[in-house]
């Protein structure tokens, strides 16, 4: 996976390489995993992932899907509100309102929005990272430097067991 910014387009091969890894990580979760889906539309991708990039930590899992798109999946977490905590730290450094670019920031103005899903093992791949993206569809909706929570269809058991 590549978080660089002259990265191609993911193939339909790097889609399956990144749920096999997300199965991967699935299968040996003690707990929760978190997946955010990132939408970054600035003319400067290069500092924008380097951004990104001062979020993570050494044990996420980051690709570059689409030329403002990226994943995030990290794992395990202390709970639901880690991934939520993440896409707004995330949206936060990035500038809404215009200002003037400057050596250690270039990004002028930008719009981000981040989906968030958690998943749990027994979870696949292929339902968090839809989700995720329905959490940044609505994100989008909604307006400039959101975060959405998609939660992800759970079955429910009520207490007779049915």
């Amino acid at each position: 996976m590549t978080t660089s910014a002259d990265a191609t387009p993911f193939s339909e091969q790097d889609w399956t390489d990144l749920e096999r890894l997300i199965e991967d990580r699935l299968a040996v979760a003690s707990g929760l995993l978190g997946i955010a889906v990132i939408e970054v539309d600035t003319s400067e991708l290069e500092t924008a992932v380097q951004r990104l990039v001062d979020h993570l930590d050494a044990e996420d899992l980051t690709a570059r899907t689409d030329h403002d798109r990226f994943v995030i999946v990290r794992s395990p977490l202390t709970g639901p509100a880690e991934m939520e905590g993440l896409g707004l730290r995330i949206a936060d450094s990035f500038p809404a309102t215009p200002s003037a670019p400057s050596a250690d920031d270039p990004i002028e103005r930008s719009t981000v929005h981040v989906g968030v899903v958690t998943g749990r093992r027994g979870d696949t791949a292929r339902t968090l990272l839809r989700h995720a993206q329905f959490g940044l569809e609505d994100a989008k909706a909604i307006g400039r430097a959101m975060v959405v929570v998609d939660d992800g269809p759970r079955l429910l058991v009520d207490e007779a067991g049915v």
